[in-house]
């Protein structure tokens, strides 16, 4: 990695969560940080729509980018958390920049491999095993940001968003990573909008109200892609019309959405909202983002840790972080990992 001269230093820290799920207790773990040396013009600001993919029992991390007056600043640099030996190393360079701020939505995991798609419809794929990435086939139709993607047995779709002109996209692709290919599936059948929410089931993806400009107009409909079928079923609408959803997470074939203080469970087999115990924090404020662990859901925003019990309908707070910024979570069997700069 580049050295500077200038000392200071942004440090991307893990902490692992151990759970005990027979006990629920619970122990935080610092674990070693990336030393990343940042140059004095881009003090003080902190990464941004970095991706992360979990690969192998390994944490893969980077990209992303620094606010700048004017523009941003692109990071390429990927790094790769051994979890068996507690060490960083570094991963191939990522070769294309990654601007957008909704990123991490953009990611998906095939057959131990990331993929990332990216507003100028390149897909790229990353090979843990060679350490390596490749450009893949572009996904079709217009170039669209504000998208959404989700894997489903061993596939990856694309769906929504707008194109470079603001006009909505309905369609709908499937990539197949053994034919390097994708395919059109069934349009999303609502109406054209960006800045969704998606939560993955086993068997598909629910994509969760969303917004459109020009005029502005929010949408608080709920729609299903089912794979076995290639269909797009109506689910009930978002009941919450005034916080919408900032973070929110799955629990078998329960889903949990939380937008300010409010929380709620949508039941996908009865197809059904149901309020639940309110988030002891506004998430417009703080931008919590959610994860799973031995059977429980966990909000964290870098300041604020809190865990969620569905059988007991509550939440409660594990401790305090006050250092990171940029934070990003996911899951590996029973332990929660949580990353972000210092």
């Amino acid at each position: 990695m580049k050295k500077f001269k200038s000392r200071l230093s942004i440090v991307l820290m893990f902490l692992l969560l151990f759970l005990n799920v027979n006990s629920f207790s619970a122990r935080w773990i610092e674990l070693n940080a990336i030393g990343y040396t940042q140059p004095q013009s881009e003090i003080p600001r902190s990464r941004t729509g970095g991706i992360i993919f979990n690969l192998n029992d390994s944490i893969y991390y980077g990209g992303g980018f620094f606010d700048a007056t004017p523009g941003v600043i692109p990071k390429n640099d990927f790094h790769r958390f051994d979890i068996s030996n507690n060490q960083w190393s570094d991963a191939e360079i990522i070769p294309f920049d990654i601007v957008s701020y909704n990123a991490p939505s953009q990611t998906f995991t095939l057959n131990g491999k990331g993929y990332y798609c990216d507003d100028q419809s390149h897909t790229c794929e990353f090979d843990p095993i060679l350490s390596s990435w490749l450009q893949r086939a572009d996904y079709p139709g217009s170039a669209r940001s504000g998208f959404v993607c989700f894997g489903i047995n061993n596939k990856g779709y694309i769906t929504i968003g707008k194109d470079s002109l603001n006009n909505y996209i309905n369609t709908c692709y499937e990539f197949d990573p053994s034919l390097n290919s994708w395919t059109q599936k069934a349009n999303f059948p609502a109406n054209g909008r960006e800045g969704s929410f998606v939560l993955g089931f086993p068997t598909g993806g629910l994509v969760v109200a969303g917004s459109s400009n020009s005029p502005f107009q929010a949408f608080y409909d709920c729609w299903f892609y089912e794979e076995a079928s290639n269909s797009w079923l109506q689910k009930a609408p978002l009941i919450d019309t005034l916080n919408g959803i900032n973070f929110g997470f799955t629990l078998s074939t329960m889903a949990y959405c939380i937008g300010d203080s409010s929380v709620w469970e949508f039941d996908l087999v009865n197809n059904l909202w149901s309020p639940k115990s309110n988030f002891p924090q506004s998430t417009n404020s703080f931008y919590f983002s959610g994860i799973i662990a031995g059977g429980n859901g966990y909000a964290i925003n870098g300041e604020y840790i809190y865990k969620y019990d569905p059988i007991q309908d509550n939440w409660s707070e594990i401790t305090s972080l006050k250092f990171i910024n940029g934070w990003k979570s996911l899951k590996i069997g029973n332990a929660a990992y949580f990353m972000g700069i210092s």
